[in-house]
């Protein structure tokens, strides 16, 4: 049973270490919040938001914010050379 239970924690460290749950919940949190000012600005007409392209500016707005993260989230992905690397190490 010890046994198992310690394959089961080192299981779930190499999860842990391989899809980085932390850093891609700050990811999206950073990018909620700036949607959150930009709906701000949007529904007050504040700044870009005055004339009547607003529409227009908020779209573009929220597919720059996207991209962005698609750009960030492929980032913490890991490699592939580095989960053979660490599936080798575990092994040991």
């Amino acid at each position: 049973m010890p046994a198992l239970l310690a394959a089961l924690a080192a299981a779930l460290a190499l999860l842990l270490k391989l899809t980085r749950p932390h850093e891609r919940w700050r990811l999206l949190r950073f990018h909620q919040a700036l949607l959150e000012a930009e709906r701000f600005r949007y529904l007050h007409g504040l700044d870009d938001y005055a004339g009547k392209d607003r529409d227009i500016h908020l779209l573009t707005q929220v597919v720059k914010t996207n991209e962005e993260i698609a750009g960030a989230w492929f980032e913490l992905m890991p490699e592939s050379a580095k989960v053979a690397q660490l599936l080798q190490s575990g092994d040991k």
